[in-house]
């Protein structure tokens, strides 16, 4: 087992004090870092049941920099300085150390390992991955399809996420809390700038959570009053035109709105996962990867 950064070869795993392992914090893949509370109970899980697994990291000239174990490396550091826990009690451990594994990496591999490990331990949201991927476009002119095939989904999802980078920076943060659906956050882009605020107001529970629903509600009230709306009265208007008031169009739902729909549906706050599972094969059935006998016994229609 190597014990010195200097002698250490890939795949090497030796234990070394955090504060040697450099940190980039571009290259952490989240929009913002933990919190001091997050890092607190880390490091008292750290102290208690000990690092579960290694970091990894990779060899700069004769210095570490870490490619991921960013949740790690912060509290073991915290360890080291000493802080108060949750009881109150005063911990501190100044020969705490992280173990680490060494791999051969360039800046472009570094930060897909700590992409794809992150997508592993499901520890993204949906604002990570957005803007995860712009920077897979802009850094090292991944296409949409490298994007889709290194994230293990289809090309739409890939779509979907590019869209959120252009939402304000408020409803953004929302997502990214998982306080709003995705969803309902391009919901909100068919209303007009003005009308956004107004529905999710609207659609705020009083937990604070946005509801999809209630936002695609108020999008198709918008899309049904631009259809009742009618050209101004005038002399020559005939009387059986003002004696009934406009009617909305109805249209059919297209394939888009329905796959929406149970996309959003899926977001929802309390959905069991039987309705998961359902609005996944129904998803599919859509895409034309499911057939309707496996939709039928998703929906409980058949065993």
């Amino acid at each position: 087992m190597a014990t010195t950064v200097k002698d250490a070869r890939r795949c090497d795993m030796f234990a070394i004090a955090p504060e040697q392992i450099a940190v980039v914090e571009d290259l952490r893949g989240r929009c913002s870092p933990p919190t001091e509370a997050a890092i607190i109970s880390m490091a008292e899980s750290l102290m208690e049941h000990g690092q579960q697994q290694p970091c990894v990291a990779r060899k700069v000239g004769e210095k570490l920099q870490l490619v991921s174990g960013f949740t790690r490396v912060a509290p073991a550091r915290l360890i080291r300085t000493g802080f108060y826990d949750s009881t109150g009690a005063h911990v501190c451990d100044p020969d705490f150390q992280v173990r680490v594994v060494l791999k051969n990496v360039n800046d472009e591999g570094s930060f897909i390992a700590n992409i794809v490990e992150n997508r592993e331990r499901n520890a993204t949201s949906p604002m990570d991955d957005a803007h995860n991927q712009d920077k897979l476009r802009d850094r090292y002119a991944k296409s949409d399809a490298d994007i889709a095939r290194l994230y293990r989904y289809d090309g739409s999802t890939v779509a979907r996420l590019k869209r959120l980078l252009s939402l304000p920076a408020k409803v953004q943060e929302q997502v990214h809390l998982g306080m709003m659906p995705v969803q309902a956050a391009l919901d909100l882009q068919e209303l007009p700038p003005a009308k956004q605020e107004k529905a999710i107001a609207e659609a705020t529970k009083p937990n604070g959570r946005v509801s999809g629903a209630k936002v695609r509600e108020q999008v198709r009230d918008h899309h049904l009053s631009d259809h009742d709306e009618a050209p101004p009265f005038s002399d020559s208007t005939p009387d059986d035109a003002i004696a009934e008031p406009a009617r909305a169009v109805k249209k059919p739902r297209t394939v888009k709105e329905i796959r929406e729909f149970f996309e959003q549906a899926m977001e929802e706050e309390g959905v069991t996962d039987e309705v998961k599972t359902a609005c996944k094969v129904a998803i599919g059935f859509i895409n034309g990867q499911r057939t309707s006998a496996s939709l039928s016994r998703a929906l409980g229609f058949t065993k």
